[in-house]
Parts: C-alpha cells; sequence; structure tokens
C-alpha cells in the first residue's frame, strides 16, 4: 500500500511541475508570435489550473477507467466550491463580481445541468460528451468576445529556446504524472477496498484541486478575491465542458445507479449553493465560508455511505 501511495504522490507532483511549465512556455510562445496577451490569459491562464484533471480524466478515459474520470470532474468541482472557497473565505471575504454572476454563472449552471442530465440513465455516450465540448468552445468564444483588445502584443524578441523546452517539458510531465496518478490511486483504491468512483471523487480529485486550492488561498490571503473566485468558476466551467465532456468523446462512460444518483446531482447542488451564497450578499462572508467547509465535510462522510 506504501508503494502505491508514493506512485501516486510522485505523479500528484509530475502534474503540478508539467502543468506550471506547459502554461509558461505555451503562453511565452504565444506572446512572442503576437498574439494578445488577453487571448493568452483567456486560454493558457485560464485552463492552467485545470490542466491536472484534464490530464488525469483524459488517460483515465483511454484506459477505460471512466468512473474515475467523471468522479476527477465531478468531485474536483465539489472540492472547489466547498474546500476550496470555503477555506479562502474563511481567510478573508470574497466579493462577487457582477460580471462573473450575469454571465460565467449562467454556463457553470448550464453545463452543471447537462451533466445530470447526460449521466442519468447511466451512460455518458459519445455524442453527448461532444456537445459539452462544443460548449466548452463557445464558452471560450463569448469571453473572448467581452474581453476583446483592439490590437495583439508586438512580437517578442526574447529567445524562444527556452519557452519551447518548457512547453514539451511541460507536457511530458503532464503525461507521465497522469499516468502514475491515475495508476497509483487506482491501486491505492483496489487496496483499501473502495470503488473506482469513490476515489475520483476524494482522493483523485482532491490531488488535482489543489493548484485551485492554492490560488483561491493565496488571493485571500493577499486580499485580491476577486482573482480567486474567477479562478474558481473559470475552472469549474472547464472541468464540466472540457474534462468531463471530453473524457466522454474518447470513450463513452458507463456507471451504476448510485453513482448517477449521486455525482452529478451533488457536483448540481453545490452549484447552485454557490449561487445562492454569492446573490444573498454579494460576497461570500467568514461564516457562509465556514458552511461551505462544512457541507463539504458532510458530502465526503455522505459519499462514502452511498458509493
Amino acid at each position: 500500500m506504501t508503494a502505491h501511495f508514493g506512485v501516486m504522490i510522485a505523479g500528484f507532483l509530475l502534474l503540478w511541475l508539467g502543468a506550471e511549465g506547459f502554461v509558461r512556455g505555451g503562453a511565452r510562445i504565444s506572446s512572442a508570435a503576437g498574439i494578445s496577451s488577453v487571448i493568452v490569459g483567456l486560454t493558457f491562464g485560464a485552463i492552467a489550473t485545470s490542466l491536472p484533471e484534464l490530464t488525469v480524466s483524459w488517460i483515465a478515459s483511454f484506459t477505460g477507467a471512466g468512473a474515475v474520470a467523471l468522479g476527477n470532474a465531478a468531485g474536483s468541482n465539489i472540492a472547489n466550491t466547498g474546500l476550496a472557497l470555503g477555506l479562502g473565505a474563511l481567510i478573508y471575504p470574497l466579493a462577487a463580481d457582477k460580471e462573473i454572476l450575469k454571465y460565467d454563472f449562467r454556463y457553470l449552471l448550464g453545463a452543471s445541468l447537462l451533466l445530470v442530465v447526460f449521466t442519468f440513465d447511466m451512460v455518458f455516450s459519445r455524442p453527448e460528451g461532444l456537445v459539452l465540448v462544443a460548449f466548452f468552445f463557445i464558452y471560450i468564444l463569448h469571453i473572448i468576445k467581452r474581453h476583446r483588445v483592439a490590437a495583439p502584443l508586438p512580437v517578442s524578441g526574447d529567445s524562444i529556446v527556452i519557452p519551447v523546452f518548457l512547453f514539451i517539458l511541460g507536457g511530458s510531465a503532464l503525461f507521465a504524472g497522469g499516468r502514475l496518478a491515475v495508476s497509483g490511486t487506482l491501486a491505492l483504491a483496489r487496496a483499501l477496498g473502495i470503488s473506482q468512483a469513490a476515489a475520483g471523487l476524494t482522493i483523485i480529485a482532491l490531488g488535482t484541486s489543489l493548484p485551485e486550492i492554492a490560488v483561491l488561498v493565496a488571493g485571500s490571503v493577499r486580499k485580491a478575491p476577486e482573482i480567486s473566485l474567477g479562478t474558481i468558476v473559470g475552472s469549474n466551467i472547464f472541468n464540466i465542458l472540457l474534462v468531463g465532456g471530453g473524457s466522454a468523446a474518447i470513450n463513452p462512460i458507463h456507471i451504476n445507479r448510485a453513482e448517477a444518483l449521486f455525482q452529478a446531482p451533488a457536483l448540481l447542488l453545490f452549484t447552485l449553493l454557490l449561487f445562492g451564497v454569492m446573490l444573498a450578499g454579494r460576497r461570500i462572508s467568514r461564516y457562509e465560508g465556514g458552511f461551505l467547509l462544512f457541507c463539504y465535510a458532510g458530502y465526503i462522510a455522505l459519499l462514502f455511505g452511498v458509493l
């Protein structure tokens, strides 16, 4: 069991380091090519914290572990909302930006509802996954349109060798880390006698959500809550549309009745809970942060009773 745990931790470390190198290298290459700084931020910057989830879920789907892929997507969103936002608000109250409530949250709610509908029959099919992936690109086009700028950055004179090296090395580390994280977690789950879905919703979801938790806690400590909340909402949208949808597009995901009645509905409930908290006072107070943490603890306790 110790060896399985070591493999899993090594995989997560490679994932986080790989994501950092991949994003930094890709952003520098894009800037050097004269691509708008806003476009760079909305692509590499926005997807940065979701790369561990993306890599793990897609690799899990390729290897036939669909329950892990879907559990990771749903569990990461629940961890982002209950654990990350709860901790962040406990440190410093989080302001709810009007634009997030008006635009981004509609996509998050719509994506959550679609996931409930698509998994209710216990088969998350390839066409359904492609629908979510299509909505991901629609969302990207929408945020680019909302933040359009007149002219791109000028072509950088900096050397392109180091960014390319970081990009390739980061991508390789992401792949290797994803393989290790999936294999190590599945072996650990078998040793502990828990299901693939439960492993995806807890162990893998927490491991791949650590970048979001780190960003949010750091933003709260620096009293920059608008960065923190925007990161979480954007990451949750990407997790459903690109991570979950992409996983089903790779391989149809079959789940049992208990998983169908628990995973996506729990994600939807946490999404609605977040909306209610944000709408109540246009901020997430320390008390509300504590309530989110309490709900997350209750969800974890219920999860092992159901799955």
